[in-house]
């Protein structure tokens, strides 16, 4: 399965990166199920977490951070996609308006 893949390709950055000195804190992706997936095998039984314990040293904890800006996006998309006659309005930043996308 691709997960497994990508679990064990991740957990090869991150030990490879500690290794050469880097200090790996945690792992960052956009919120493709594949990658949550992957995430999630860092703890047994699989579970989506927020922190596992880190693959260098189980004294520290890996932290699985979703990027904002894709966050966001979806958001964006989810509501561009709608069309039950609900709107997103973004304010301005200049005055009190409202536009509306």
């Amino acid at each position: 399965a691709a997960h497994l893949f990508e679990l064990e390709l991740i957990k090869k950055i991150v030990l490879g990166l500690e290794n050469i000195g880097f200090t790996i804190v945690g792992v960052v992706t956009d919120n493709n199920s594949i990658n949550r997936k992957a995430m999630s095998n860092f703890s047994n039984p699989p579970a989506f977490k927020t922190k596992y314990s880190h693959p260098a040293d189980d004294s520290r904890l890996l932290f699985f951070v979703i990027d904002s800006v894709h966050i966001i996006k979806a958001q964006r998309n989810n509501w561009f996609n709608q069309k039950n006659g609900y709107f997103m309005y973004y304010p301005s930043f200049e005055n009190d308006e409202k536009f509306q996308t």
